[in-house]
């Protein structure tokens, strides 16, 4: 009766912890979605911005066709930029539409009902959230714990199962009367008759129970499975543990070097429109500006995706 209770109870502990890692697993995508959503959000602000720019850029050309200062082939080529700009706009568009839909998956909601949402946070300010050095706990996570459950729940069970091997003492009794008097007075001599009886036997089960045999030599080579499987549950975890913290080092530098180099790229791209609108740089510099924006836009998004996933991956890991 006590191993069985103590087995119920590792059971019902083991449950409670695959619950929790089924919740902490869909916060864990709840997370990520977000972050995906606010990078779409960023990136079809920049995606408007770009085409809003890129149709200034297109009515200056104009001018500067009908004055004769560029040919047709440079007007063409601003003009097929424009229509690439606002096909990237439709993209950019559609992503964040699937982000919506993705976080509403996660969030338990209708995914059809998801409709442009207002997040609470931005790029900079959750930034400044995950910049925080939160040093990761040594403790054992979830994953570990449930493993560390089951292992103690096969100990258990082969325990249980190795009672059936052990030796019973049984006793027996015949009580025969004389006569029916609705009397029960075993310690009257003359109410037993010959054939009465009290005996002790001893039962030693060497060849029965081959069934539970069976199991235990199963049971134990699941065990030693479950104990390497427990012991490199807890080496993984560390290394992943020293990886995540890491690459989240690694990706701060980089986001912040991505940060200043797009505030750089936005201000000489600015410099550059004006100085094309005042006829003091062809047209072939202000492309080279505007693609060196381009790529600063990109690897700040990127950076700032990688830099965020990095450090939930952190908090993550403390926990399952």
């Amino acid at each position: 009766k006590l191993l069985d209770t103590r087995q119920a109870k590792i059971q019902e502990h083991l449950n409670t912890v695959e619950a929790e890692i089924a919740m902490q697993s869909n916060d864990l995508e709840v997370k990520k979605s977000y972050v995906s959503t606010l990078i779409a959000q960023e990136q079809y602000r920049l995606a408007v911005a770009d085409t809003l720019t890129k149709a200034k850029i297109l009515h200056m050309c104009i001018a500067q066709f009908d004055e004769g200062r560029i040919t047709q082939l440079q007007l063409n080529t601003v003009i097929a930029d424009r229509n690439t700009s606002v096909a990237y706009l439709q993209e950019a568009l559609a992503i964040q539409d699937q982000a919506y839909a993705t976080l509403f998956y996660f969030l338990g909601l209708d995914p059809q009902n998801a409709a442009a949402i207002q997040l609470t946070d931005s790029l900079p300010t959750l930034f400044q959230r995950y910049k925080m050095d939160n040093p990761i706990a040594d403790t054992e996570n979830l994953n570990t714990q449930q493993k560390n459950l089951q292992q103690q729940l096969n100990t258990l069970e082969i325990e249980r199962l190795k009672k059936y091997f052990l030796p019973t003492i049984g006793l027996r009794a015949y009580y025969g009367a004389n006569y029916y008097d609705n009397k029960f007075e075993i310690f009257k001599g003359k109410n037993w008759n010959g054939n009465s009886f009290v005996a002790l036997n001893l039962h030693f089960p060497i060849f029965e129970n081959q069934d539970q045999f069976k199991k235990i030599n199963q049971l134990r080579l699941q065990k030693q499975i479950t104990d390497l499987n427990y012991k490199d549950a807890q080496h993984k975890n560390n290394l992943d543990k020293i990886t995540a913290s890491k690459d989240a080092k690694s990706y701060q530098s980089k986001i912040d070097a991505a940060q200043a180099n797009l505030v750089l790229a936005e201000q000489t791209f600015k410099l550059t429109q004006d100085q094309f609108a005042e006829g003091k740089i062809l047209i072939s510099e202000l492309y080279e500006a505007n693609y060196a924006f381009q790529l600063a836009k990109n690897s700040y998004l990127q950076a700032a995706y990688q830099f965020i996933l990095a450090q939930i991956n952190v908090e993550a890991l403390s926990k399952y």
